[in-house]
């Protein structure tokens, strides 16, 4: 793996890594997608935190819910990308 530093004189690197990481990180998920995965990860956070869903369960149910919350949030879901998945408009 690459890694570049981006410094003051070397605005075009930073500029062209800018894109592809635009261009990878394109957004793959309808809106009542990100909603479905926001509520899924609310609900089992707050069993987990009532105590309702406790011990192994509770890794079980709160790493998804981890992963479900955070792809809602940056509006990109790795797996669908792998997969060629878009739940998202075309005219969007």
């Amino acid at each position: 793996m690459n890694v570049t530093v981006c410094v003051p004189f070397d605005v075009d690197i930073c500029e062209t890594i800018h894109e592809s990481i635009v261009i990878i990180m394109k957004s793959n998920l309808h809106p009542i997608d990100r909603i479905v995965r926001l509520v899924i990860a609310l609900t089992i956070a707050i069993l987990i935190f009532t105590n309702v869903i406790a011990g192994s369960l509770a890794w079980i149910t709160g790493i998804p819910a981890i992963i479900f919350g955070g792809t809602a949030l940056i509006n990109f879901c790795p797996l669908y990308h792998l997969l060629g998945i878009s739940t998202k408009d075309k005219n969007q």
